[in-house]
């Protein structure tokens, strides 16, 4: 295959160069390492902390701006960031797993250029410059927490970025409602089940494998990763339903017809 020149025409004093693909003139998407993820997005949780204005003034018009665009990291959303941090940690160790792309914003037009030829494209982030992610925020902020958690955290993955630049707040806001109004929330089960890296998940369907038999399973878990240790017992009755805690489970078929047997587990 013959080699193409690619002509990409960016002072390098300008600010740092994210490679990748121009959308459109206010959207521009790319990969990046996390090093460079974590110096153009400041620490979401950062931005809420009190005494911002007299350890970090730089970030106060930056918290200021994404009040208007994003919610508070409180509740549900902040319980989510340590599991999530976990996930990450373990995704770039692991080398495998999937986190979705980050929409960022920057109310300012950002210099992009294109070559016409091979279609690869350039955005120039200024040094000041700091960008607000409208979706992908809890990501954004348990990206910092893993960083600050985790010492041997690898920064080898390339993280999915969305930029939009050069539109205002109103169209910013729209941006995160039909980011999170448009699709179908999916339920907790249903994802539950699919995912196949669960200890309980592989348990429940290795039992279902296994007529009139007990499946006893001692699940230890570490962050949002587990280990399940399992014993079967053939000759021990099931019923119909098993309790299923963090710490133990107990799967079981449905129990031969006549049986008295009640269901039983073991707590460990």
């Amino acid at each position: 295959m013959a080699k193409q020149d690619i002509s990409l025409d960016i002072p390098s004093d300008e600010g740092r160069v994210i490679y990748g693909a121009v959308v459109s003139t206010a959207e521009f998407q790319a990969t990046v390492r996390p090093p460079l993820f974590r110096t153009v997005v400041p620490d979401p949780s950062r931005l809420e902390s009190r005494g911002l204005d007299t350890h970090h003034p730089e970030l106060v018009q930056v918290a200021e701006m994404r009040r208007k665009v994003q919610r508070l990291i409180e509740r549900a959303k902040k319980s989510n960031v340590p599991d999530y941090a976990a996930y990450i940690y373990e995704k770039a160790k692991a080398g495998e797993g999937f986190t979705p792309q980050v929409v960022l914003w920057s109310p300012q037009p950002l210099r992009t250029v294109i070559d016409e030829s091979t279609g690869l494209g350039a955005i120039v982030i200024p040094d000041e410059a700091r960008l607000i992610a409208i979706d992908g925020d809890t990501q954004a902020t348990a990206r910092h927490e893993a960083r600050r958690l985790y010492t041997d955290m690898p920064d080898h993955e390339r993280i999915k970025i969305v930029i939009l630049h050069g539109i205002g707040v109103e169209a910013a806001q729209q941006v995160f409602h039909d980011a999170n109004a448009r699709g179908v929330k999916v339920s907790t089960s249903l994802a539950i089940g699919f995912d196949n890296r669960d200890p309980v998940t592989r348990l429940s369907r290795r039992s279902r494998r296994r007529p009139r038999s007990c499946v006893i399973a001692s699940i230890t878990r570490s962050g949002s990763s587990a280990r399940a240790t399992t014993t079967s017992s053939p000759l021990r009755p099931c019923g119909r339903r098993s309790p299923v805690s963090s710490r133990a489970s107990m799967a079981c078929r449905s129990r031969p017809t006549g049986s008295s047997s009640r269901p039983s587990a073991r707590r460990s």
